[in-house]
This record gives structure tokens, sequence and C-alpha cells, in this order.
């Protein structure tokens, strides 16, 4: 009996491992460069107000998992949208102190399934743009390489229901902003695709390119990657 009990109180350890393994993480520092105090997450933080981080966010590391970075509570205010993604120093991107909740979307794989009418090619992915579509199989989409002030203006006037950064090896961030001339509440992503319509919103009225701005991956090297089904 006593063997037996043993040996159930090591399976039990052994999942309780497995799980703290697995979960999801996001590190904020209060000095950039990844270094000084910091905080982790591995889920939903819908105000970051009473942790010992408030105020101080200098760099952030989104060491696994999908993630939504805002400036407001509740996933309010302007937003960074991070998959897989290190940024030494938010100044730049307007984030530094500014960081104030935390939204843990999914673990890994694909919500947003491309339109049939959207065809990327090997030579798509490798220039710098976002791709913006409608939200199902049959809507338009629009490749944007450069700033679009009013997407009215221009002629795209279907809901950004999805999007796609494209640039390799190491896209750039871009914003997309409610209101023309990237005013109202932006979100600016630096890689992968999604739902904005879940993410955001799909009501975007601008889009700006922000070539000076990247986030670097913590995947590993590809030697030591190890694949999750």
């Amino acid at each position: 009996m006593t063997q037996r009990l043993f040996g159930w109180l090591v399976l039990i350890a052994l999942g309780l491992a497995t799980q703290v393994a697995g979960a999801e993480q996001i590190y904020i520092y209060d000095r950039p460069g990844f270094v000084g105090e910091d905080y982790e997450a591995t889920f939903d933080v819908p105000d970051l107000s009473g942790t010992r981080i408030a105020g101080k966010s200098a760099s952030l590391r989104a060491r696994t998992g999908i993630w939504l970075v805002c400036t407001e509570p509740n996933y309010r205010g302007n937003c960074l949208w991070l998959w897989h993604a290190q940024i030494s120093n938010l100044d730049p991107w307007g984030f530094a102190g500014n960081v104030r909740s935390l939204k843990l979307y999914r673990t890994h794989g694909e919500r947003f399934h491309f339109p049939t009418r959207l065809h990327l090619y090997a030579a798509d992915f490798m220039r710098h743009s976002i791709v913006i579509a409608e939200n199902d199989y049959e809507g338009g989409y629009r490749t944007i390489t450069g700033d679009v002030p009013d997407l009215k203006a221009a002629g795209i006037d279907f809901p950004v229901g999805a999007f796609i950064v494209t640039g390799r090896p190491s896209p750039h961030a871009w914003a997309l902003c409610t209101e023309p001339n990237y005013r109202g509440r932006c979100i600016t992503s630096v890689q992968g695709n999604d739902v904005m319509a879940e993410v955001f919103t799909d009501r975007i009225a601008s889009i700006r390119a922000l070539p000076n701005l990247h986030a670097p991956s913590t995947d590993p090297p590809p030697f030591f990657r190890h694949r999750r089904w």
C-alpha cells in the first residue's frame, strides 16, 4: 500500500511539474536590456497597478505564448501584439513605464485561416508588408508596404478582420489605428497573423510602418527547437 501511494504521489508531482514547465510566460523588466527587477505572468493580468512592476516597464520578453500588452487596465488603450518576441527597450515603442495589463490569447497555432482568394508566395513573405483581409473566405484583402493615413480615402473600405505581417528574416513593426492619421487607439504588431476583430477591433482607419522597430524572436535556434503539437 505504501509503495502504491508513493507511486501515485510521484505521478502527481510529475504532472504538476509538466504543467509548470509548459506554462506560457512573459517577463516585464524595470530596466532596459532584460535586467533589474522583473515581473513574470503566465496568465491574464487585467490590472498591473498592484504589482511591483507598475509604472516601471522598460523591457519585456514574451518567452512563450501570444500576448496582448496594453497601456490601460482591462486591455484598453494602445497595445502590443507579441508572439514569442522580446523588446530590449520599450521607450521607442511608447510603452516605457506604461504597461498596465497583459492578456494571453493562446499558446500556439493559428486561429485565422487564409481566405481562398489570398495567395501569398515565398517572395511575398520576403518583403516588408502587412496584409489586411476580411475574415471570411470570399472577402477582400490588400497588401500594404508603406504608410496609409486614411484607409477609406485609399479605397480600402472593408473591415480589417485579419492581418499578416511579412518580412524576412526579421519583420519590422506596424501600427494599426482606429482613426485616420494614426490617431485613436493603436495596436502595434511585429510578427505573425491573427483575427483582428477578436484581438483588438476590426474598425481600423489608418496603418503606419515602423521600420526602425524590431522585436527579435525568443524561439531557440532551429537545431534546439522542439516542435509543439
